[in-house]
Parts: C-alpha cells; structure tokens; sequence
C-alpha cells in the first residue's frame, strides 16, 4: 500500500511539473511573438470633407486612400461637414482631427476676427496647401449679366453659411464694392447652386473651390451657361482690400466650351490639423501625400499644380506649422 501511494505521489509531480513547463513555454512564446510583430496602438482620425461634389471632399478622399494605404497604424475617415468654418470649429474642439478652410476662413480663426469674432482659436497647425480656389460665377448664357455690377438686385447662390466658399463670397462682393443688401442670398450647397441655375430659380450660381469644379463641370457640359470674368479694374479693386486674393485666370480647357482662360480672383485651400496630433504621424501624413502627388493629380485635376513654393504663399502666412509638418518640410529644403 505504501509502494502506491509512493509512486501515486510520483505521477502527481511529473503532471504538475509537465503543467508548470507547458505555461511557461506558452508565456515566452507568446511575449516574443508580440515583439516581432512590432505591434503597435492604432490611431484613429477623423478629416473634415467638405460637402458632397465639392473640389475639396474629391481631395480629401484621395488624402483619407493615401494615408491608409502609407501610413502604418493610422486610420482616417473622411466626414462630410458645412464647410470651412464648421471644420475650423470641430478640429480646435477635436471632433475633427484634420480638416480643410480657405486660408480667409483660417486668418480670421487666427485673429478671432470676422466669424471667429468672439475669441481666437488656439488649437489649429498647418498641414498642407490643398490648391488655389479660383472664383467661378456661372449664368445663363443669355443672362444680362456680364460685370459684377451688373449683379445687383439678382438672385445668387452664395454657399452654405459659413462656409470656405460663403466666406470668399462675402468678401469678394464687399471688395468690389457690394454687400448681402445689393442682392437677394440664397445659402445652398454646391449641388443646390447647379440645380437652381439650371431651373432658372437662380440668376447667379456663386462658386469659390478648385477646378475642375464637379458642379460647374455638370453644369457646363448639360446646361447653357458661361463663366463671367472679372476684368482688371474689378480685380484690382478687390484684392486692394483683401490680400488673401490675388488676380487668376481659370485656364483654357478647363470646361466643356470654354476656349480661353477666364480672368478672375483666387485665394487658397489649406488642410490643417489639432495640434495634438503626435509629431511622428503628421510627418508620415505629409511624406506621403508629397510622395505620392502624382497620385492625387490622378484622382483630382486641381493637385496638378500643388508645389511646395505653395507652402510659404499660401499656408504659412496664415498659420503656424505643425512640428511634424515643419520637420518634413525642413528635411526637404522647402523652408528654412
């Protein structure tokens, strides 16, 4: 009987030892899979896209495709917004984490000085320029309006409220001498604009983006429109008031029928971001997107002329770089 217990006791120490050795093996193994996996947190931001047939929401996707695709451990969902100033808005609070404005919506968040009267804000870095965003004022072809003086008493879409293109719009008429009181503004999105142009409920479509612009490329191809054009004393007299314009020309071929470049007034589109974006991922962010510019050319005609002397000209004049941003274009030579 001894003998048995004796060796019972035995067998039980083999099997609790073997117990012991398998857990431990199975820890290690477990331990270095982790480190040669060289897995790390995902990071999850949210980009401010603008609205649906916008210039900007077709760029922003392309950004959202690149990033994913390039950038280890990052993931970022484009969501549709008003426009500029909701997005300035949404990234200081950080509902946004990245987001896009035109640079006049950017100064005056900056400077709390027009829709951001009511305090400056604190939190928004510089990512990169997205493109010039022309002004493009579509009417009927046999519409009576030719100058922008010739705008006055007239129905013209002027953008959602508070909106990049709402902002630029205001701004536009005001330098040229005109405000809201002059005309009748009706606050509709890009889609909205082309439907009313093409149904006559509009006498003006108002649009303040890159080109090609979907819309206007919709209405210029199925509709009898044509493009106004700001002459040199119009021009002149708007960007003496507002720097953040400069004379343009929307280029020959750009629409169905157009045949010659159409004098007008540009400013710029920038993207940005919360300033508690971790350094590391912003630089990933903007290596990509320079790296693979070719790309966004494909998806959207306006990143064909993207160049980083755009940098200094359109973005950081206006706003402070972020640090990752700086580094990247530091490396490169683009900015001292």
């Amino acid at each position: 009987m001894l003998k048995k217990n004796k060796l019972f006791m035995l067998l039980l120490m083999v099997l609790i030892m073997g117990t012991l050795v398998a857990c431990g093996s199975n820890t290690e193994t477990g331990s270095a899979s982790d480190e040669e996996s060289g897995n790390k947190e995902t990071i999850y931001l949210s980009y401010g896209a603008g609205t649906v047939g916008s210039a900007v929401n077709s760029v922003v996707l392309a950004h959202t495709k690149i990033f994913s695709d390039n950038v280890p451990n990052l993931q970022v969902s484009a969501q549709a917004s008003g426009g500029g100033v909701d997005n300035l808005k949404f990234t200081e609070d950080n509902t946004f984490q990245i987001s896009t404005a035109a640079n006049i919506s950017i100064y005056q968040a900056m400077n709390g000085v027009g829709d951001f009267e009511s305090g400056a804000l604190k939190n928004i870095r510089g990512l990169i320029p997205v493109y010039p965003s022309y002004v493009q004022i579509v009417v009927p072809s046999k519409s009576d309006i030719y100058t922008i003086e010739d705008m006055r008493g007239k129905k013209i879409s002027v953008g959602n409220k508070g909106s990049g293109a709402e902002v630029i719009c205001q701004s536009f008429f005001n330098g040229a001498g005109m405000s809201y009181e002059d005309f009748k503004p009706y606050y509709l999105a890009q889609q909205e604009t082309m439907d009313g142009v093409k149904d006559g409920s509009l006498d003006v479509g108002f649009f303040a983006t890159g080109v090609p612009a979907s819309a206007v490329m919709e209405l210029m191809t199925t509709s009898d429109v044509r493009l106004i054009e700001i002459n040199t004393e119009e021009a002149a007299k708007i960007t003496a008031d507002y720097p953040f314009f400069s004379p343009g020309v929307i280029p020959a071929g750009t629409y169905k029928g157009q045949d010659k470049g159409i004098p007008t007034v540009q400013g710029f589109t920038d993207a940005y971001v919360h300033k508690d974006v971790p350094d590391d991922i912003v630089y990933a962010m903007v290596k990509a997107l320079w790296e693979h510019k070719d790309q966004l050319g494909e998806i959207h005609a306006s990143q064909k002329v993207l160049n980083p002397e755009m940098i200094e000209t359109g973005l950081m004049p206006i706003v402070d770089l972020h640090p990752g941003a700086a580094k990247y274009y530091k490396e490169q030579g683009w900015i001292d």
